[in-house]
């Protein structure tokens, strides 16, 4: 598992995509819409390097029901803070 302590940069999200498919193969990432998913480094390697080996499904650009990570900020906002 790798922990980050600050918000990681394009390049890292590449470097995790590679290290998926070195060890995986072909792979499907879910992910949202956010600003990294969508970097001009990020959609380099997926239509370069990444192509035919990383399928990307993304989450609607607005659907909290849909996405595991906003019940846990929702608890963290209204529930720990």
């Amino acid at each position: 598992m790798q922990v980050h302590e600050h918000a990681i940069s394009s390049r890292e999200c590449v470097r995790f995509l590679k290290h998926l498919v070195q060890h995986l193969g072909k792979v499907l990432v879910v992910w949202e819409g956010a600003p990294i998913h969508r970097s001009k480094v990020v959609k380099e390697y997926l239509q370069g390097d990444g192509k035919g080996w990383v399928h990307l499904e993304q989450f609607p650009a607005y659907a909290p029901e849909m996405n595991p990570e906003e019940g846990i900020w929702r608890y963290l906002k209204h529930v720990e803070l």
